[in-house]
């Protein structure tokens, strides 16, 4: 018997295809923007540069337990590292205003 696609399925399908991989690219891209090389990405995690370089193509994602170590191996919170990720021009005109305010919080902290 045939298992019925629901339009949660669908969803979610949707989100693990364009979403995680966006923000796990994401990421990469602000890492190498700090000079790390995809090796040193992978070894934060556990990960060998190969799966980096497919996360950094949007051919995978980051899973909880990479995004956990990663916060770990940083010593930030994963949100911090979300938003520094996030490249203003990604985020919708009317969230920019909160976008730049949190950013201009986290950097105060550091």
């Amino acid at each position: 018997m045939a298992k019925t696609v629901t339009r949660r399925d669908r969803q979610n399908e949707r989100l693990s295809t364009s979403i995680y991989p966006a923000i796990s690219s994401q990421i990469v891209t602000y890492l190498k923007s700090q000079g790390m090389t995809l090796k040193e990405i992978g070894s934060l995690i556990g990960m060998k540069e190969a799966f980096i370089s497919r996360v950094w193509n949007r051919q995978r994602s980051f899973t909880l337990k990479h995004l956990s170590k990663l916060e770990t191996a940083l010593n930030k919170p994963l949100p911090t590292i979300i938003i520094e990720a996030t490249p203003l021009k990604s985020v919708p005109k009317q969230l920019r205003p909160a976008y730049r305010a949190f950013h201009e919080f986290i950097g105060g902290l550091g």
